[in-house]
């Protein structure tokens, strides 16, 4: 019996140690040029920014009320006709700014 329980154990010791471990690495960064596009938020409330590319919506990142971000762009070509858009934190309200050539430094105010 003794013996018995002792294999039992081994067996589910060794069967406990062959899982499949997914070891892939974090999601490839965008490559190509970076650009930084300041935000003035202007609003009383944070917001969100995205660029919108071939119909896909990018975060780029959150913009603190009543101030200026250096927001990096990266991944899209020079000259690319882009949309930009900002949402406030709490979904109430969305800015958009429709045929940007995304240059280094380009400047959005909102509103």
């Amino acid at each position: 019996m003794r013996r018995a329980l002792v294999v039992a154990l081994a067996l589910v010791a060794v069967a406990a140690c062959h899982r499949k471990v997914d070891t892939t690495s974090a999601p490839a960064q965008p490559s190509g040029p970076t650009y930084t596009l300041t935000v003035t938020n202007n609003l009383t409330k944070a917001v969100n920014v995205f660029v919108t590319n071939a119909g896909v919506d990018t975060f780029l990142s959150q913009v603190q009320p009543t101030s200026t971000a250096q927001v990096p762009v990266k991944g899209i070509p020079a000259n690319t006709q882009v949309t930009l858009k900002a949402t406030t934190s709490d979904g109430s309200s969305t800015y958009s700014k429709a045929s940007v050539n995304l240059t280094n430094n380009y400047t959005w105010v909102l509103p």
